[in-house]
């Protein structure tokens, strides 16, 4: 058996089946653990990293400083134990030319100044490209440490605009959509292509004996392959572009997987919901609010909730405060919500656990 540092798994696992079928609850927060001071299981600590070269390019320091995170974490409700190979919704693109950049908190891309419709190469995936060896590994080594103890999250190698947009260049891509539209959507096409033979391989390591595997970003179990679609680049351009350009390989996308959640990205993303409803191939829909506007349960967006279940798609919903999730359940209903409550240690557990109970 599987994910064995959960003691409710088989409770949890049934709730996330359920929730792909538009009918469980689903209850969890950002991050999926509570953090703790002591360590629940034997796990060595390998300090800081040296370099962040080594913070995210070092399969082994990666493997170890993961497992003894893991060891040092709760996982009630639905919380699942998931270590993360991988930092980054774009981790395709330094597959296909964008050199990373690298930060304390997070990781830029420099675009390929040389690549465009009068100077273009195709974009082909190569397996022995450094980053697919450096990402590939840190699944393997990341896997082959938690071993049945916890789920290894598949890295977010996302396609489509927001890759093109790395190796390109976003000023370059936005006056591309208009002077070499073609020119774009072959590349699309090749991009897609890439993306089924790296999410392929990345699947084959990290699934476990059953098929199912977890989504790292968005933390989400699936009986089978699960994959996060995005398109952040929505925000500068409009919905008819986003339904030209990003719909016909995002269907194709979907296509290949068992369950999909899409992931809006801020006010500016929702000019692209009423696309995303008829994408047969999406299961769920997430909404992350963003700064600056109500949190993610605030009635602000209860409609918007109601809309993506009515059209017979699950719905995520993030940054919930703790006083927030009875109303929002009363609102919307239980039927195929995931909800992610702000729940960091055992003492707000106790209260959220307890709204959770009168829901279930």
């Amino acid at each position: 058996m599987y994910c064995q540092w959960k003691d409710n798994w088989l409770e949890s696992k049934e709730n996330y089946a359920r929730w792909w079928k538009r009918s469980g609850l689903v209850v969890s927060n950002w991050g999926s653990r509570i953090p703790l001071d002591r360590e629940l299981f034997p796990a060595a600590d390998p300090g800081e990293p040296a370099s962040l070269e080594q913070k995210y390019a070092d399969p082994d320091w990666i493997a170890l400083k993961e497992n003894a995170k893991m060891a040092r974490s709760l996982y009630p409700m639905d919380m699942i134990p998931i270590a993360f190979p991988d930092i980054g919704t774009v981790s395709l693109a330094p597959m296909l030319g964008a050199e990373p950049d690298f930060g304390e908190s997070n990781i830029w891309y420099r675009h390929d100044s040389g690549f465009g419709p009068e100077n273009d190469r195709p974009l082909v995936f190569d397996p022995e490209n450094r980053w697919w060896k450096i990402i590939s590994e840190s699944a393997r080594r990341v896997k082959e440490t938690g071993g049945p103890n916890y789920f290894t999250g598949l890295p977010a190698v996302c396609p489509n605009l927001d890759a093109l947009a790395e190796i390109r260049g976003t000023e370059n891509l936005m006056m591309d959509l208009i002077l070499a539209p073609d020119w774009v959507k072959a590349k699309l096409e090749e991009i897609h292509t890439a993306f089924l033979q790296a999410f392929g391989g990345l699947y084959d390591i990290i699934k476990e004996e059953d098929g199912s595997s977890v989504m790292g970003y968005f933390m989400t179990w699936s009986p089978g392959r699960v994959c996060l679609a995005q398109c952040d680049t929505v925000a500068m351009i409009s919905a008819d572009m986003f339904e030209e350009f990003v719909i016909p390989p995002l269907e194709k996308q979907c296509a290949a997987q068992d369950n999909t959640i899409y992931h809006v990205d801020g006010p500016m993303a929702l000019k692209s919901v009423d696309a995303l409803l008829k994408v047969e191939g999406i299961d769920a829909i997430e909404y992350t609010p963003g700064p600056n506007v109500p949190g993610g349960g605030d009635p602000h967006w209860f409609d918007l909730y109601r809309r993506i279940k009515e059209a017979g798609k699950s719905v995520q919903v993030v940054e919930v405060e703790p006083a927030e999730l009875a109303p929002l359940l009363e609102a919307i209903g239980t039927e195929g919500t995931f909800v992610q409550v702000k729940c960091f240690d055992e003492e707000t557990l106790k209260g959220v656990e307890e709204t959770v109970r009168k829901y279930r």
